[in-house]
């Protein structure tokens, strides 16, 4: 199990826990400190007022000074560990030309990335928007992980665009919520970030050769270009699901999935 403090929102809290308990300590360690310090001495003849109100004002400064200390302490803390800063979980979000993604039914904010937050081993997260088809055709939706940073995050953390129906139909707003899981054998990774591409295609994307069903025609297809990229001779761009330039087994995963569904 992964105990990270930069990916498990509950340190924060222990953080600004251990801030107060400091303060609250402020007065004991003072104590320690002037014991051996002049300002002990100053302390020790009421006699004289003058120095009796020296030494309460440096006691003040000394207590000011330590909670102005834990307040810092707290500030950068959230500051360094809030997702809105610094590398972040951050997905940047593309859309097909067809397509618009936005944060609202009346899509009047469009997304350009989603912020996962601050995210533990065995959680998932979901997010919402809405899918405008701005075209004239009915199309099929799908939406694809890529560009993983590290790349070893994927092993670990699990992207699924869900939709009950994948079809949207010219005009139409549709909602769609996308969900983001976390290994619980996580090690090792701090901070991802990862692109989400949205698809709308006159046909089921695994549909490689657009015969209408996603079959074992479609596998041999995408095992035939396996391992290729744009510079080889046998490349296929239909075989390249995911669009990132080379057929690899996220493209062979693609086409399982929708293994037997039609686009009719």
């Amino acid at each position: 199990m992964l105990e990270n403090w930069l990916f498990s929102e509950r340190h924060d809290c222990y953080t600004i826990v251990a801030c107060f308990c400091y303060v609250l300590l402020a007065k004991p360690v003072y104590s320690l400190v002037v014991r051996a310090a002049p300002i002990r001495r100053l302390m020790t003849c009421p006699s004289d007022t003058g120095r009796e109100r020296e030494a309460v004002g440096l006691k003040n400064k000394w207590h000011t000074l330590v909670i102005l200390l834990a307040f810092l302490t707290i500030i950068l803390v959230v500051w360094l560990r809030h997702p809105g800063f610094g590398v972040g979980n951050v997905s940047a979000v593309e859309t097909s030309s067809s397509l618009g993604a936005y944060w609202d039914v009346g899509c009047s904010a469009m997304v350009s990335s989603i912020d996962w937050g601050n995210l533990t081993p065995s959680q998932t997260r979901n997010i919402t928007f809405y899918i405008r088809n701005e075209g004239s055709t009915t199309l099929f939706l799908s939406g694809i992980d890529k560009n993983w940073n590290p790349i070893t995050a994927e092993g670990y953390i699990r992207f699924v665009f869900g939709s009950a129906d994948q079809v949207v139909q010219a005009s139409e707003v549709k909602k769609v919520t996308c969900s983001l899981t976390i290994s619980p054998e996580i090690i090792n990774i701090t901070n991802f970030s990862f692109d989400v591409l949205l698809q709308g295609t006159n046909y089921l994307l695994a549909d490689v050769n657009q015969d209408g069903i996603v079959d074992m025609k479609d596998i041999a297809i995408v095992g035939h270009a396996f391992g290729t990229t744009p510079t080889s001779s046998d490349w296929n761009p239909n075989a390249d699901l995911n669009r990132d330039l080379e057929v690899d087994m996220h493209d062979l995963s693609l086409v399982c999935q929708d293994y037997a569904k039609t686009s009719q």
